[in-house]
C-alpha cells in the first residue's frame, strides 16, 4: 500500500473519529415546559429518548427528549396531554428541537459524503 492510498483511506477515518469524540453519543435536546417565550435550558437525552421533541398548542411550546418511535401525532396528544389543535415536530441532532431542518443528523449526513469525494477522488 502507497502513501496515497493509505492517507485516502486515513483521512476519513480520522474525521469521522473526530466528529464522534466532539460531539458524543448523548443526544442533547432544549427543555421548557409550556413557554411562550424563548428556550435556552437544555438536557442530555437518556434511555429510548433519541429524539428531540417540539410541541406547540395554544400558542405555547413544550420541548425535550422523546423515543422517535413515539413522535406520531396519536402519541403525542396522548403523552402530552393536549388537544388535537398542535403542532409537533421531532429530530434527531444536538439542539435541533429550536428550529427543525427538515433533515436529521445533518451534519454527519454532509461529513459522510465529503468523506466519500475525498476516497473516490
Amino acid at each position: 500500500m502507497n502513501s496515497t492510498s493509505a492517507f485516502r483511506l486515513a483521512l476519513p477515518l480520522g474525521l469521522l473519529l473526530l466528529v464522534l469524540c466532539s460531539t458524543g453519543l448523548a443526544l442533547q435536546c432544549y427543555k421548557c415546559s409550556a413557554t411562550a417565550g424563548e428556550c435556552t435550558a437544555t438536557e442530555t437525552c437518556t434511555g429510548d429518548k433519541n429524539a428531540c421533541i417540539k410541541v406547540t398548542a395554544q400558542g405555547l411550546s413544550t420541548y425535550g427528549c422523546n423515543a422517535y418511535s413515539r413522535c406520531n401525532i396519536q402519541n403525542v396528544m396522548n403523552d402530552y396531554n393536549v388537544g388535537q389543535n398542535l403542532e409537533s415536530s421531532c429530530c434527531q441532532s444536538n439542539l435541533c428541537n429550536k428550529g427543525f431542518t427538515g433533515v436529521p443528523a445533518s451534519g454527519l449526513i454532509l461529513f459522510l459524503a465529503a468523506a466519500l469525494l475525498v476516497f473516490f477522488s
